[in-house]
C-alpha cells in the first residue's frame, strides 16, 4: 500500500510541477509581449514570446520521443550523468518527466534576462534588448520564480540547478560556461528549433535590430543570418541520420540553402533586410 501511495504522490507532484511550469511560460510570454509594447514599440524582435514558445515546442517533442523509448539523442543517459555529477541519489534523482517540466521552465525563463533584471528582488524591465549578461540575469529570475511557486516540490533545488545549467547551455559558442547539461542538445533546441518553429523574416530582422540597439555586434554576413538553422544543425549534429530523425520528430525541413547571399560581413547599419 505504501508503494502505491508513494507512486500516486509522485505522479501528483509531477502533474502539479508541469502545470506550474506552464503557468511560468504564460507569465514570461506576457512579460515579453509587454516589453515589446512598452519598450520596443512593437518593432521586429527575436527574443520574444514567439521564441519562447518555439523553444518549448522543439524541446517538448524531443523529450516526448525519449519518454516513448526512442531516445536517439540519449537524453536519459545525459540526465543520468548530470544526476551523477551532482551526486543525486534515490528519489532526489531527476527523470525524463522532470526534464520535460524543466525544459518548459527553461523555455519560459532563458531569455527573461534579455529584457529584464532583478532590482531589490523584483522583476524590472531593461530599457532595450540586451544580450550582454542576459543568461546570468535569466538564471536569477528563474531561481526567484521557481522558489516563489515552489516548482519541483522536494526536488526544487535540483530543478533550479538544472534550469540554470541548461540556461548556460544556450550561450552562443558556450562562452565562459563552467556547469552544463549538454550544449549540443540545448543549442539544437534553442538555435535550430527556435528558428524552425519561428521561421519568419520578422524574427530574423528582429535579431539584427536587437544587435543594432545594443551596439555590441557591428557586422555579419547575410548568408549566415538567412541560413542560421542549417548552419547550426550541421555544426551540432553532422550525422545525417540523426538530423533526419530530429526533423521527422519536429515535422520540419531545413530551409533551402541561400547560397546566392553575401558571405562576407556586412555592417548592420546597412544590412540588406529585404534579402532575409
Amino acid at each position: 500500500m505504501d508503494a502505491v501511495v508513494d507512486t500516486e504522490v509522485s505522479v501528483s507532484q509531477e502533474n502539479k510541477d508541469y502545470a506550474l511550469a506552464t503557468q511560468a511560460l504564460l507569465e514570461s510570454c506576457a512579460r515579453h509581449d509587454q516589453f515589446d509594447r512598452e519598450k520596443w514599440n512593437n518593432e521586429d524582435s527575436y527574443h520574444n514570446a514567439r521564441h519562447l514558445t518555439a523553444f518549448d515546442e522543439a524541446s517538448g517533442l524531443l523529450v516526448d520521443v525519449a519518454i516513448a523509448c526512442n531516445d536517439f539523442l540519449q537524453l536519459e543517459d545525459k540526465l543520468n550523468k548530470w544526476n551523477d555529477d551532482n551526486t543525486l541519489s534515490g528519489d532526489d534523482r531527476l527523470n525524463l518527466k522532470d526534464l520535460k517540466t524543466i525544459f518548459r521552465l527553461v523555455a519560459a525563463k532563458h531569455d527573461d534576462g534579455n529584457i529584464a533584471e532583478l532590482r531589490d528582488g523584483k522583476f524590472q524591465f531593461l530599457d532595450s534588448y540586451t544580450a550582454t549578461g542576459a543568461e546570468d540575469r535569466s538564471k536569477d529570475i528563474a531561481e526567484t520564480d521557481i522558489k516563489r511557486d515552489k516548482i519541483g516540490g522536494p526536488k526544487m533545488d535540483s530543478y533550479i540547478l538544472l534550469t540554470k545549467d541548461i540556461t548556460d547551455d544556450t550561450k552562443m559558442n558556450h562562452e565562459g560556461v563552467v556547469r552544463s547539461f549538454d550544449p549540443e542538445v540545448i543549442g539544437l533546441i534553442d538555435m535550430v528549433g527556435g528558428n524552425l518553429f519561428d521561421d519568419r523574416p520578422e524574427s530574423r530582422r528582429g535579431l539584427i535590430k536587437e544587435w543594432i540597439a545594443e551596439g555590441k555586434i557591428k557586422s555579419i554576413p547575410p548568408y549566415v543570418v538567412a541560413n542560421f538553422a542549417r548552419i547550426q544543425m550541421n555544426n551540432l549534429f553532422r550525422d545525417q541520420d540523426i538530423q533526419e530523425q530530429i526533423l521527422k520528430v519536429w515535422d520540419k525541413k531545413l530551409p533551402p540553402d541561400r547560397a546566392e547571399l553575401e558571405r562576407t560581413p556586412v555592417p548592420l547599419e546597412s544590412f540588406p533586410f529585404d534579402q532575409i
